[in-house]
């Protein structure tokens, strides 16, 4: 059964091609999984996105020269942020499959060749802030929230010895992250081969910067959430007085106004209850 058998799907798209069947996903999903593996200097994940897309080329091109010819295409530079090359592996399936059925031509060649070298660096733009700098922070002060929670009860919470909260919070911060990552692999793969040529135009309608503000403001509430609780609570009851740790608070607030980096912040907040600690012993 096809993951694009939708009623947002664009009929003039799909009329000549046969969906992106599930089986066909998988395959190419999991190997997105390796999509880094023979990352090299001279061009990159080329070979990593090579072997994503084979699934679809061994299967599009009948016979030994076709395949090798569209192997080797695919073996020009090529870099992006990895969670998002599902998409350009998405939209090149889709192509590599209308190359087939029409014929390669010096238009066709041209036209793969540039949807690729396109969508590398404004993928790679999109990825960066979603992930390295918004995700990973959010899901960290996630971790720091479950930690601070059993250092505050001294370890143990419902039985749970303090060693399992530290793989607790580990495990949270695994999820949070993961979870999502995984989900733009595989919703990346379907959306890119069903919108093919057109995904430049298709990428601009989803609201990345949204998501990336909302999850930005989120991830900076628990970070200072996170923060003020380990301040009032330092270990061996000698935390600083909630005033205190109220007015930190507002202080990294409006530091935050002043456009600082979330990260910075949360590594003021943390190297300060450090300090604390040592002093006021």
């Amino acid at each position: 059964m096809s993951l694009l058998n939708k009623s947002r799907m664009n009929p003039g798209l799909t009329s000549q091609f046969p969906p992106l069947t599930l089986g066909m996903q998988g395959r190419i999903f999991l190997r997105t999984l390796c999509f880094q593996s023979v990352w090299n200097f001279e061009r990159m994940q080329n070979v990593g996105f090579l072997f994503c897309l084979w699934p679809v080329l061994s299967k599009v091109w009948s016979t030994k020269t076709e395949l090798r010819e569209a192997a080797e295409r695919h073996l020009e530079h090529f870099n992006t942020q990895p969670y998002m090359g599902s998409f350009a592996v998405g939209a090149t399936a889709r192509l590599e499959q209308q190359a087939a059925q029409t014929g390669v031509t010096a238009k066709t060649l041209h036209r793969l060749n540039q949807v690729k070298q396109t969508l590398g660096p404004a993928l790679a733009g999109i990825g960066d802030a979603l992930f390295w700098g918004t995700l990973r922070p959010f899901s960290a002060g996630l971790l720091l929230c479950v930690w601070g929670l059993a250092w505050r009860t001294e370890g143990k919470v419902a039985t749970i010895p303090a060693e399992g909260w530290v793989l607790a919070g580990i495990g949270v911060y695994l999820v949070a992250y993961n979870a999502f990552g995984l989900w733009v692999r595989w919703k990346g793969l379907s959306w890119g081969y069903q919108w093919g040529e057109s995904i430049g135009t298709e990428l601009l309608r989803i609201p990345w910067q949204r998501w990336i503000r909302r999850l930005r403001k989120i991830g900076f509430v628990v970070g200072i959430l996170a923060g003020t609780w380990w301040l009032v609570n330092l270990h061996g009851r000698s935390g600083i007085e909630l005033s205190q740790a109220l007015s930190i608070t507002f202080l990294l607030v409006c530091l935050k106004w002043r456009e600082w980096r979330t990260q910075t912040l949360l590594g003021v907040m943390f190297g300060g209850a450090f300090l604390l600690q040592v002093f006021t012993r």
